[in-house]
């Protein structure tokens, strides 16, 4: 009979019966051949277990800084438990089974587990991780406060690695932009307090970051308008409006006219001695920080010219109207060139025109002149042309008999707008100023009775005709007998 020294086996039964067993081999010589000491030496030693040793890395490649190794054992053991052992390559060990581990310095390190069986049984492994190098990052800058206007920051890149090492860049400026270049020349736009922060990448993967705090002042903006950019000469008289926008305690202003001239004030009024161009030049200041910008516009001060003319009659009938206009213009320096506008869509270049207006209505008439040397000027007067009276009228009947005659006329003239007045010519030296008078001749005769409408402005309009009046006829005959027989009458009548 041979006893099975399968671990299994054994430790089905109690250690105690072991050692009875032993005792009766060592009394029994014929027992001792059918069991082997040597297994039952096995026994009281214990089974063997077997063990596999093994572990996992959360990440074998860190950067130093910041770098945590997390090691799990994965290891196996058949029967029983397992102690482990871990050294991590920089003489650092510890006996907990998934333990966290920090290096303090670069390099590459062999980490090594060894798991041991409660029931016996031992096993070791290994596995290699990398702790790479942390470049330092960093840089210096021209002038970490400046004016928004030409603000211009130069950043040069002075971040360092060891040597093997290749460095990427990222730059960050605090306004929304980046950039990748080793060295930066940065504008902002806008006014406020900024971070700029350079990072420095190795080609591991490894960051360091350096960061400057700077300032853009705000500048004033300075803006301004002028009541009229182009002046005569006589009295000019520019009026300019500061329009400048800041924020904060207002500015200080400095005025340069152009012509040896300044002013301090915020809104200066200005006049210039001599015709032509000047560029007018505004600087606005914060005596704070010194920020200032400046804006330049150009004004221009010509000879004078004055454009006046005259016209005889500012109201016009329309019927035979030729209205003249007289020119008395005059300029400081040079001739004059005429722009006249009739208002009816006419126009003229001539010196002093005569214009015909071809309907009634009120019209504008505009000269412009404009001086060869420079300046200009306008004038404007209005005009009216008035309708015309449609003079007419008629009459009861144009042929009458001399006694009691009395002729009826009876008007019909028209005009397009207003009232008429009336006057009436009868021929024979005798007026009326009714509107549709009667009227009687004292001798007979052809008479051409005429009739004047006027308007209320003067416009005149006339009708006539012929009417006769008929002389008196008188009878007068005679007679050879007035008185006769009758057996005899014979009366003969003579007409005289």
């Amino acid at each position: 009979m041979a006893l099975r020294s399968n671990n299994l086996f054994f430790r089905k039964w109690p250690r105690w019966l072991f050692i009875v067993i032993i005792l009766l081999i060592q009394c029994d010589s014929s027992f001792s051949n059918t069991f082997k000491l040597n297994n039952f030496e096995n026994v009281l030693s214990g089974p063997t277990a077997v063990v596999k040793a093994k572990f996992s890395i959360n990440d074998s490649t860190q950067c130093l800084r910041g770098n945590k190794f997390q090691f799990t054992s994965t290891s196996t053991i058949d029967a029983g438990t397992l102690t482990y052992f871990w050294n991590f390559g920089d003489a650092i060990t510890t006996t907990l089974p998934a333990p966290l581990h920090t290096y303090l310095y670069p390099g590459v390190y062999t980490v090594k587990l060894v798991v041991t069986g409660s029931l016996g049984g031992k096993d070791s492994t290994t596995l290699t991780v990398s702790v790479y190098n942390i470049p330092k990052s960093n840089f210096i800058i021209n002038d970490s406060s400046q004016c928004l206007v030409g603000n211009s920051f130069e950043l040069i890149n002075q971040s360092t690695t060891f040597p093997g090492d290749n460095l990427s860049y990222l730059w960050k400026f605090g306004d929304g932009k980046t950039d990748t270049i080793l060295n930066q020349k940065h504008t902002y736009d806008s006014a406020g307090s900024f971070k700029i922060k350079l990072f420095s990448t190795t080609n591991e993967g490894c960051t360091d970051s350096s960061v400057v705090n700077i300032i853009v002042f705000p500048t004033p903006k300075p803006a301004f308008s002028v009541n009229d950019t182009i002046q005569p000469f006589v009295k000019n008289n520019f009026v300019f409006t500061n329009l400048t926008k800041y924020t904060g305690t207002a500015p200080k202003y400095l005025w340069n006219f152009g012509d040896d001239s300044t002013s301090i004030l915020k809104d200066p009024v200005h006049s210039f001695k001599k015709f032509g161009k000047y560029n007018v030049l505004l600087t606005a200041k914060f005596d704070s920080t010194g920020c200032r910008d400046s804006i330049t516009l150009q004004v221009e001060v010509l000879p004078s010219a004055n454009a006046k003319f005259s016209v005889k009659d500012s109201i016009v009938c329309l019927w035979g109207n030729n209205v003249s206009f007289i020119d008395s213009s005059k300029v400081d320096a040079g001739d004059l060139i005429y722009y006249w506008n009739f208002g009816d869509g006419d126009t003229s270049n001539l010196k002093s025109p005569i214009h015909h207006y071809k309907d009634t209505g009120t019209y504008k008439i505009k000269l412009t002149v404009a001086g060869t040397l420079g300046g200009a000027d306008t004038t404007i007067k209005i005009i009216s042309i008035k309708p015309m009276p449609k003079a007419g009228f008629k009459v009861d009947t144009v042929l009458k008999c001399f006694k009691g005659n009395a002729f009826l006329f009876t008007d019909t003239s028209s005009i397009v707008k207003g009232k008429l007045t009336y006057l009436w010519f009868f021929g024979d030296n005798d007026t009326s100023k009714l509107k549709s008078p009667v009227h009687s001749y004292l001798n007979s005769g052809v008479f051409s009775p005429t009739l004047i409408v006027a308007s209320e402005f003067g416009c005149k309009d006339s009708a006539k005709l012929l009417v006769e009046v008929l002389g008196e006829i008188k009878s007068i005959f005679s007679i050879n007998d007035s008185s006769q027989c009758s057996n005899t009458n014979l009366f003969k009548f003579n007409n005289n």
